[in-house]
């Protein structure tokens, strides 16, 4: 490959990982309110894994993705059980 592509390929990458990583205050906010008021609503939850899972998948906010984890356990084990499937085999295929 043209080692100018390479190069503009791999600037992009970082710029969106460092477009996700100032943006990652965001979810851990929502991450928060979710927390706090106990929120049960399954489709804002799961939502908010799914945005999450993006993350996760570049290596931000791994932490954020747990902690959301272990409220969800309390809501909804089901549901938490599949998120976590999803997250171990990305961890795995990496």
């Amino acid at each position: 490959m043209d080692e100018k592509f390479i190069t503009k390929i791999r600037g992009m990458f970082e710029s969106l990982h460092e477009r996700m990583r100032q943006n990652l205050p965001f979810w851990e906010n929502e991450v928060d309110i979710i927390i706090a008021n106990q929120e049960t609503d399954r489709n804002k939850i799961e939502l908010t894994f799914d945005y999450l899972l993006d993350y996760t998948r570049h290596g931000i906010g791994n932490e954020l993705y747990l902690r959301l984890m272990a409220y969800y356990r309390t809501v909804n084990p089901e549901g938490a059980a599949y998120y976590l499937q999803i997250y171990q085999e990305q961890e795995d295929e990496e």
